[in-house]
């Protein structure tokens, strides 16, 4: 049975982007800054492991192709930055696929 498409299915890639598009912006605004390479390089690494530890509930639901993803970008990114939604947002992407009741 194929899967229904809504107007959400779409929504986790586009959450994933303007999180790589910010950090490209965050990224600009540090070498138009006067710093050095080296700081340059360390704040790039740290922003990066935040943006990956932020995004991680995001990244496992699309890895494990999961139907709910848009919902579990919605939580992420809207609840994400309280301990409590980032853990729910990475169990439900961590849990298995229940299979589609027949109707």
């Amino acid at each position: 049975m194929a899967k229904k498409s809504g107007p959400l299915d779409k929504l986790a890639p586009k959450v994933f982007l303007f999180a790589v598009i910010f950090s490209g912006f965050v990224f600009l605004i540090l070498i138009l800054s006067h710093i050095s390479i080296e700081e340059i390089i360390e704040r790039i690494l740290i922003i990066v492991i935040i943006y990956g530890l932020y995004f991680l509930p995001l990244l496992v639901a699309m890895l494990r192709k999961k139907r709910n993803a848009p919902a579990i970008a919605i939580l992420n990114l809207l609840l994400g930055w309280t301990i409590l939604g980032w853990i729910v947002a990475l169990v439900w992407a961590a849990m298995a696929e229940s299979p589609p009741k027949a109707t």
